[in-house]
């Protein structure tokens, strides 16, 4: 059965890249085969729980407020990076922080991880079982990650994936 849905998601994918690629060309439609494939397989247990069930709507729906979250956080940063760039003034003060997390999993690990490091002014040096070193910079980029939305939408997932 599980074999079943991994071709069925696969071929799901494999027809959205051909309606978004509109490209007919045999290479273009093999690499779109080989990326449907190969984001169904590295990402099955995100998928699939360990009977293989279909992700829950609850597990999407916060998938959903992650990528939402992660988002509106890229937008601010982006906005608080151009500001302290463009002023007159460079009040930059860069400096590492060490993030204690609660996560279990390895993929939310590095999912958080990178995460950070998208959100512009900060980036995730290195990462431990339970936490992380993070440049930051300015002091307020780096103290608004603890306890920030972020943290909180990916700690829901977490519970899902337990």
């Amino acid at each position: 059965m599980k074999t079943l849905k991994t071709i069925l998601y696969s071929a799901s994918l494999f027809i959205f890249w051909l309606i978004l690629s509109g490209d007919d060309h045999p290479f273009a439609m093999a690499l779109g085969f080989v990326i449907s494939v190969s984001i169904v397989w590295i990402n099955h247990k995100l998928i699939f729980d360990d009977h293989g069930r279909r992700l829950s709507f609850k597990k999407v729906g916060h998938l959903f407020v992650f990528i939402f979250v992660l988002i509106k956080e890229i937008w601010i940063a982006n906005i608080d990076v151009a500001k302290l760039v463009l002023s007159r003034e460079l009040k930059i003060e860069p400096s590492f922080f060490v993030l204690k997390h609660r996560l279990s999993s390895n993929n939310l690990k590095v999912l958080y991880a990178n995460a950070i490091t998208l959100t512009p002014g900060t980036l995730t040096v290195d990462l431990d079982e339970d936490t992380f070193l993070v440049h930051a910079l300015t002091k307020k980029a780096g103290e608004g990650l603890v306890g920030s939305a972020l943290e909180k939408a990916i700690e829901a997932l977490e519970e899902d994936h337990a």
